[in-house]
């Protein structure tokens, strides 16, 4: 009797440590440490796995390890299963309850972010601004900045005309936050400034977290229809960063978009987003009002909002994991691209645009900004047949008397309240005018008349 109850209680044992196991698998645990990304480290990733699948091993053999023991064990496997399959069921609502819980508080407090339905998902680009959209940047210190998008989904001034004369020169913008002018007024960014003093029109394309992914298929679209005269390109790290890594920056929720890979021949190919994107479906805005927040709310917002968001993420975060796991297994490789091939990317993206300005006989001008924020993306310049380049950089810092980062970012980010708070480091409306400067001065000939072709 006594072996009898030492050999059950051995099974049961084993059964605990298959359990544990499971749980311990590198995919799970990355899911759960980091939903929106990846473990990182190969060696933690193949130490979970050998850790893993030895517990999983261990446990069968402790439970199943004589010829009874699998009949003996399966009543005992039963309950644990079911009690497991319950914790976990409870566990992951509570999850679910606390992420929606700090989105909703997000939504209900002054932080930065947006106001509004500004922007919905695209099938190219992963998402853009909507057309006809207004709303408002919002910031933990002092007024929300309203933000206008035109019928084609550029933003513009919040007074601009629904439907102006364009004027010669018609310049186009493309890049992300520091082209879109994120934190200023539409008028105060470098691209308007720009027109403004050449006496045109700017076309503002850029759009806050784009990468070079979407800075191309945005050329290949425009620069065709609208003929601009200049193509305004920005240049910085994180741009090509951002295309090869499958996800945008995003206050709420994940959001995919496409990313640069290499075909089976070695060349430089877009490649579609991993999935479709949710957060601009759920009703978010419905819940950016001035009532204080309360338990009736927050139960609306995490049925209508919280829970169909995260169901869809994290679906689609399993689901990536696994398809990741095949990659590296089958390929030896992650599913994801790394920087490994960022210069390839640069050469190929500035090049594809420079080869469309000189077809559709507009010049190209590239916006060297912020290589010196991280030495992680210092990447190759671009190097464009007859491209103009503005070294936005040099002129922001030629006009500080140091070059430290507290002295830049003093004279150039967004300073509220009383003592001064840095609300935001995107350049301010006094750098975009030192940048138009900067491209005005690099398209300029020497009879000091500005290149345009029509």
């Amino acid at each position: 009797m006594k072996f009898k109850v030492h050999r059950d209680a051995l099974g049961i044992t084993g059964l605990v440590i298959a359990f544990l196991g499971l749980l311990a698998n590198p995919w799970l645990v990355g899911w759960l440490l980091n939903p929106s990304g990846r473990l990182g480290s190969r060696t933690l990733f193949l130490a979970l796995a050998v850790f893993s699948a030895a517990g999983i091993a261990k446990g069968l053999y402790l439970a199943f390890a004589d010829r009874r023991g699998l009949r003996r064990n399966l009543p005992n496997f039963a309950l644990l299963a079911g009690t497991v399959a319950v914790t976990l069921a409870v566990a992951y609502t509570g999850y679910l309850a606390y992420r929606s819980a700090r989105m909703y508080q997000y939504v209900k407090t002054n932080q930065r972010g947006w106001k509004g339905s500004l922007f919905q998902g695209h099938p190219e680009l992963g998402y853009a601004p909507r057309p006809n959209s207004r709303g408002f940047m919002t910031f933990h210190i002092g007024p929300d900045l309203p933000v206008r998008h035109d019928a084609n989904g550029f933003r513009v001034p919040e007074n601009a005309p629904d439907d102006p004369e364009p004027r010669r020169p018609v310049i186009l913008t493309l890049g992300c936050s520091a082209t879109y002018a994120d934190a200023c007024l539409a008028e105060e960014g470098y691209g308007f400034q720009l027109a403004q003093a050449l006496g045109g029109t700017c076309v503002n394309a850029a759009m806050c977290g784009y990468g070079l992914e979407q800075t191309l298929v945005q050329a290949q679209r425009l620069i065709p229809e609208l003929k601009p005269d200049l193509v305004i390109v920005q240049y910085s790290g994180w741009l090509v960063a951002r295309s090869l890594q499958g996800f945008a920056p995003s206050y709420l929720g994940q959001l995919p978009v496409p990313y640069f890979d290499t075909t089976a021949a070695g060349q430089i190919a877009l490649q579609p987003a991993l999935f479709r994107e949710k957060i601009f479906e759920v009703p978010v805005a419905d819940y950016q009002n001035e009532r204080e927040g309360s338990a009736g709310e927050f139960l609306s917002f995490f049925f209508r909002a919280g829970l169909p968001l995260l169901l869809h993420d994290d679906r689609h975060a399993v689901r990536v994991r696994l398809q990741d796991a095949l990659s590296r297994l089958l390929r030896d490789r992650p599913l994801l691209p790394g920087y490994e091939l960022g210069n390839e990317v640069v050469e190929y993206v500035y090049g594809e645009i420079g080869r469309m300005c000189r077809e559709h006989d507009a010049r190209m001008v590239v916006v060297l900004y912020g290589l010196d924020k991280d030495e992680r993306l210092r990447f190759q310049r671009p190097a464009v047949p007859g491209a103009a380049v503005a070294n936005a950089d040099s002129a922001l810092y030629s006009r500080l008397p140091d070059r430290t980062r507290e002295t830049y970012y003093r004279a150039y980010a967004h300073w509220r309240g009383d003592p001064p708070e840095c609300v935001d480091a995107h350049p301010n409306a006094a750098a975009h005018a030192i940048i138009a400067q900067t491209i005005v001065e690099a398209v300029r000939t020497k009879d000091d008349e500005v290149i345009v072709h029509r």
